[in-house]
């Protein structure tokens, strides 16, 4: 669905047409066809620092003609004192748009006005600008989110999250007189020396960002592996305003215990049937019948346990099993079930699976096989790109339409004389961050171009040291948008941490809101992940996870909608983007519409009164404002499923064997995949590792999954024994 402008204008035209019949007389009928007025752009009552710079603007109009052009307007001080202010100029003349324009440098902490008036026309009533000078006072407040419950007066905040995951903390620093951002400003994060750490900063205890063009400063709390709770504290280290402080609780629950969501179980821990599991069992369950059990699990002997095996294709077992497999089918051939096991069948203790060719023999095992067992924190990344729907490119195309609506053609008929003025001064009506919203939105294809993810996952020991199961739970999805770093970028062009943005998920069947927008629940981001199965192979020296038949559920629709909502609440006065767009009953969205009523009332000299152009503006941005919502609103993906396989290298040096669990009797592992993962990913290089291939919300024909063919989306994935970000 694409709509093009001259739909939004026809809208406004249309009730420009409305407006016309409403007014108390036609210029021409009532002598005043050859009025003139001068009316102020934008507020007539100012709030300015010492040495602040503002550029102020009049506009002159013929009623039933147009723009003045080419008139002298003569600016200056009324008799209070403006204490060291000045005007840059005395006069000007005005454009073909009607305008006249000034400087005005504050001088001093002062109230007085500037008036504007148009020489050698004493018939036409000057205007005047109430400007009050006063000292900086600067307001620290708390960004919310999800995870950020914030006190009603910014300063505090409660944070709830999960052992060994990440969290975005967001302060923001405002004018507490004029309400602007102040940029520029370095914002101080401490914790006390607890398990938790920022990361980004000079320490594990600091962190200290500068404040970008919407005032706001953004560091990463990564939770140790422990339960724990303290104060995280903002400061502005410039001075001038208090610190703010955020509750931290990290809070899991061991096994066995109740849960909702496994983000409340130990790391790589499931909630199966409210009860917190290692190995992801304990539902019960009909035997036959897995509908019972979580997402990828299997009933066995009435309880829920992960697959012993992976499917398999029993006419091509090289390309779906791992090295040293072999494709066993069981069951009737109408109801036939094949999965993968070892050639060798299972060793006996101290005994490994030696293939060769289609054969194998159990031989007694080097002790070299590294044991994965143990918990592990992972990063994943997918390029999603050649999944995204067409609704993001209908997305942009509306918002090319809000960029045009918003240079000002409001106006038809009897008064479109008023649209080359307002043509150019429409942008004083319209808030800065509405440009920053546009700039968002036109990047969406970007924004969401890859899907990452943060989690952690536990490897128990299979049926011999090779073999290996695994159940992980994402905590978080992440998404980078660059314009947030305000051209701060170091280091990794691709993710660098100011232009980080966390989407906090739970895997629980029925989760509770996500907050409410336009009086609305937003929807929260559920991910279920199926448990899998691995197998540890050796070739050329060099030891690889093999991993087969991954499975992810979550609505990207949904994902893209909360992810877009959150950062509309930290780069606009509004908590979601419906909000922010709405420009009814006279909300100052879009655009500021009750002011830019006043301005069209005086410039008419009362001829179109305030309400009714307010009513035309509230209308023709409210209506380009729904489109954006609805099409966002309405993203849907093919599939909600990630789909994919892949490998990753094995570093086992054995500096993590506190971490083992026990399994294969070899070295503790302490790496899979490298921290070149992504970086390797969005460079397209094809040599990432670790390595995901597959289809990602949406069906690739032709990919075979593990392989590194061109065909498949690529992905990448890395794990360590400590926690990452």
């Amino acid at each position: 669905m694409r709509v093009q402008k001259s739909l939004l204008i026809a809208l406004c035209l249309t009730l420009a047409g409305a407006a016309c019949s409403k007014n108390n007389g036609n210029p021409g009928e009532d002598g005043g066809t050859n009025a003139y007025a001068l009316a102020v752009v934008g507020p007539a009552v100012l709030t300015m620092h010492p040495n602040d710079v503002k550029t102020l603007s009049v506009a002159l109009a013929q009623a039933n003609v147009g723009p003045v052009a080419n008139a002298d307007i003569h600016f200056e001080f009324d008799n209070e004192d403006p204490a060291g202010a000045q005007i840059d100029i005395a006069d000007a003349t005005t454009t073909a748009a009607g305008n006249a324009s000034f400087k005005l440098t504050a001088g001093a902490t002062a109230t007085f006005k500037v008036i504007a008036s148009w020489n050698g026309h004493p018939e036409v009533s000057p205007v005047a600008f109430s400007i009050q000078v006063v000292t900086v006072r600067k307001l620290l407040q708390i960004v919310g989110s999800p995870q950020v419950r914030v006190a009603n007066d910014g300063q505090s905040a409660t944070v709830t999250m999960a052992i060994s995951s990440s969290l975005a903390l967001k302060a923001q620093l405002l004018d507490q007189d004029t309400g602007n951002p102040i940029a520029g400003d370095s914002i101080s994060f401490s914790i006390p020396a607890v398990h938790s750490v920022l990361s980004g900063g000079s320490s594990a205890t600091t962190a200290a960002q500068t404040t970008g063009a919407t005032g706001t400063a953004q560091v990463f709390l990564v939770s140790g592996a422990v339960i724990e709770s303290f104060l995280v504290t903002a400061q502005d280290q410039a001075g001038g305003v208090g610190a703010v402080t955020y509750s931290v609780t990290v809070q899991n629950n061991a096994a066995g215990s109740t849960c909702t969501t496994s983000a409340q179980c130990d790391p790589g821990q499931s909630c199966v049937d409210g009860v917190c599991s290692t190995n992801g069992s304990g539902a019960s369950c009909t035997v036959g019948n897995d509908n019972g059990c979580p997402f990828g699990y299997v009933c066995v002997d009435g309880t829920c346990q992960p697959p012993a095996n992976p499917n398999c294709d029993p006419n091509n077992p090289a390309a779906t099993c791992p090295a040293g497999d072999t494709c066993v089918c069981t069951g009737s051939p109408s109801a036939q079930v094949c999965q993968c096991e070892p050639i060798c069948g299972t060793c006996p203790p101290g005994e490994t699976c030696v293939v060769t060719g289609n054969t194998g023999t159990c031989e007694p095992a080097a002790g070299t096989t590294p044991d994965l067992t143990g918990v592990w924190y992972t990063r994943h990344s997918f390029s999603i790109q050649q999944a995204l729907p067409t609704a993001v490119q209908d997305i942009q195309q509306a918002v090319r339409d809000i960029d045009q609506l918003i240079q000002g053609q409001f106006f038809s008929g009897f008064w479109s004389w008023l649209n080359p003025i307002v043509e150019g001064i429409i942008s004083t009506y319209v808030p800065s961050w509405v440009t920053t919203i546009i700039e968002v939105l036109d990047d969406v294809s970007t924004i969401f171009s890859n899907l990452r993810s943060v989690g952690s996952m536990r490897i128990t020991a299979g049926a011999d040291a090779t073999q290996f199961k695994g159940t992980e739970v994402w905590t978080s999805l992440v998404f980078y948008w660059l314009p947030l770093c305000n051209g701060q970028i170091g280091g990794n062009s691709f993710t660098p941490d100011c232009a980080r943005l966390d989407v906090a998920t739970t895997d629980a069947t029925d989760p509770t809101g996500n907050g409410t927008c336009a009086g609305a629940d937003l929807p929260t981001v559920s991910v279920q992940v199926a448990p899998f199965t691995g197998q540890v192979a050796q070739t050329a020296g060099v030891w690889n996870f093999n991993v087969l038949e991954r499975k992810v559920q979550l609505d990207m629709g949904k994902v893209i909608l909360v992810a877009i909502n959150l950062l509309i609440s930290y780069l606009t006065p509004y908590d979601c983007l419906a909000d922010a767009l709405d420009c009814s009953a006279g909300n100052p969205c879009l655009i500021d519409c009750p002011s830019f009523g006043t301005f069209i009332d005086n410039l008419t000299n009362g001829l179109l009164d305030a309400s009714t152009a307010e009513g035309i503006c509230d209308v023709a941005a409210t209506a380009a404002g729904q489109l954006v919502s609805g099409l966002l609103g309405s993203i849907q993906f093919s599939v909600n499923t990630l789909d994919f396989a892949g490998h990753a290298v094995v570093t086992a040096d054995g500096s993590a064997s506190g971490d083992c669990s026990g399994g294969s009797g070899g070295p503790c592992a302490n790496q899979l995949g490298n921290d070149n993962y992504d970086t390797d990913l969005q460079n397209k290089t094809g040599n990432q590792d670790g390595w995901w291939s597959g289809s990602f919300f949406f069906n690739v024909i032709g990919c075979t999954a593990g392989s590194n063919g061109s065909s498949c989306m690529p992905g990448a994935w890395e794990a360590e024994r400590t926690p990452v970000q």
